[in-house]
């Protein structure tokens, strides 16, 4: 949880969407808490709704994570998971 601060929810948003791990009404949702309480409030919204709508959502998450450059959360939140994308994108 230590991560909350450096997150900002709006570089996921989209691809978040796209996969499918939340829909239009969480992001809609997540947008209106970053504009009233800022970026971990905003957060701790988005990570409540990322479980809730699909059974792969941890994978999608930290691929997107990833994706959106957000390497050093991933490493803190699954070292395993980071050690083994790292793995296959130099491969």
């Amino acid at each position: 949880m230590k991560f909350l601060g450096r997150l900002d929810p709006s570089d996921v948003l989209a691809e978040l969407n796209a996969r499918k791990v939340i829909n239009d009404m969480d992001k809609e949702n997540i947008e209106a808490e970053k504009k009233t309480g800022g970026n971990i409030c905003a957060t701790n919204v988005l990570l409540d709704r990322v479980w809730r709508h699909q059974q792969n959502w941890y994978k999608d998450f930290l691929e997107v994570l990833l994706d959106q450059k957000y390497t050093d959360i991933v490493k803190e939140i699954d070292p395993e998971f980071h050690e083994s994308t790292y793995i296959l994108n130099i491969i």
